[in-house]
């Protein structure tokens, strides 16, 4: 009997260091993870976000048009996409692109229906209150850089 005790005991303090063993490991992964936490990628600074005083937020989104439907379209820059809400009062406008290379390129209001997947786009978001308001897209032909004049080959 004394040898079936000792086995026994012998038994329990394996599995016990086995299980303090296992149970380390999943505990250090779980506080130190081995990839680094993301961090936050907004260039505004937390405190500001954060404080109540500031209520009202605008914010400038570019990229390109991914869908697009009646009530909102998904934009695209570098990987990230964003979801945008349009509404009645959102206007629109397009830059187009001087004929000649002497003039400037001059913005022409257009519709929601004008937009096309594809199209490069800058839009205007407003935070009033915690709601999101988008009051204007404009659509750039080449870029999302508003152009300011006409495109000039280096010969001109």
């Amino acid at each position: 009997m004394r040898k079936k005790t000792q086995f026994l005991l012998i038994a329990v303090f394996v599995a016990g260091a086995m299980g303090g063993f296992f149970l380390q490991s999943t505990f250090k992964d779980i506080l130190e993870p081995k990839t680094p936490l993301p961090q936050n990628p907004s260039p505004i600074q937390q405190s500001y976000l954060q404080n109540p005083l500031f209520t009202d937020w605008t914010a400038n989104i570019e990229g390109t048009i991914l869908s697009l439907n009646d009530k909102n379209m998904v934009i695209e820059d570098k990987g990230i996409e964003a979801d945008i809400s349009l509404t009645q009062e959102t206007s629109f406008q397009r830059y187009v692109l001087p004929q000649d290379n002497n003039s400037e390129a001059a913005p022409e209001d257009i519709t929601a229906k004008d937009l096309k997947i594809g199209d490069n786009v800058s839009v205007f978001v407003s935070f009033r209150k915690g709601i999101a308001e988008t009051s204007s897209v404009v659509v750039f032909p080449l870029s999302t850089e508003p152009p300011t004049t006409g495109i000039k080959t280096p010969n001109q």
